[in-house]
């Protein structure tokens, strides 16, 4: 391996471990620091730094089992939704909170205020972890005005339990399909990941999502 290759290895393990330490998602930070030590340990075995090396392997097995440990222990979690008012102080308190990215995600968005409006809090492990407010569009579709999750719980989790889980929390209510759209890449990929699916009307685009009734998991 040449100098250069190195010097680009090392860069690249480095700038990885420093995305690890700034990344708000605790799955992220796992497996970018992970990359990032097993970049080094190459990269220190490649220039003999042999007590550099030791201490890159220790902590590429740590970080390897703290990653092995995400995907084989599955703790049990529990939630639940909170209906909440769209003139609840709280829900006021935690927009407000958040205001500077929900602007990137929804950079129009207002709270409805009609009677058809559906808001609710998720709880998870009874933390408030994130938002959904939505309104009749018409009969039968739901505009998705903001669904949001705080960064520490952006694992999926929550969106699958609002939109698969639940699903017959709408259907019950005679809501088939949401509709919402979106103005930024990561909340389109976001959506296309939850089964929104890109539909043009007037020169505009939606993202539509067709509601089916849950099955429940075997035992």
């Amino acid at each position: 391996m040449t100098m250069p290759q190195l010097n680009l290895m090392g860069w690249t393990a480095a700038i990885l471990i420093i995305f690890s330490l700034l990344t708000q998602s605790l799955f992220s930070r796992r497996w970018l620091a992970m990359l990032g030590t097993l970049l080094f340990v190459v990269y220190t075995w490649q220039l003999r730094l042999y007590p550099l090396l030791a201490v890159c392997i220790l902590l590429a097995l740590v970080s390897a089992w703290y990653v092995m440990r995400v995907h084989t222990t599955q703790p049990q979690e529990f939630f639940q939704h909170f209906d909440v008012a769209t003139d609840s102080t709280y829900l006021k308190l935690f927009l407000d909170f958040h205001q500077k990215e929900l602007k990137e995600i929804y950079p129009d968005y207002s709270l409805p205020r009609d009677e058809s409006v559906i808001a609710f809090f998720v709880l998870r492990n009874l933390v408030p972890a994130g938002i959904f407010v939505a309104s009749e569009m018409e009969p039968h579709v739901l505009y998705v005005h903001v669904d949001f999750v705080i960064p520490r719980y952006r694992d999926y989790k929550i969106a699958r339990y609002m939109y698969e889980q639940q699903a017959d929390f709408f259907l019950k209510r005679g809501y088939t399909t949401l509709w919402t759209v979106s103005r930024q890449l990561k909340h389109t990929r976001y959506l296309n990941k939850m089964g929104f699916r890109a539909r043009s009307i007037e020169g505009r685009v939606y993202y539509v999502k067709d509601l089916r009734p849950h099955e429940a998991a075997s035992p």
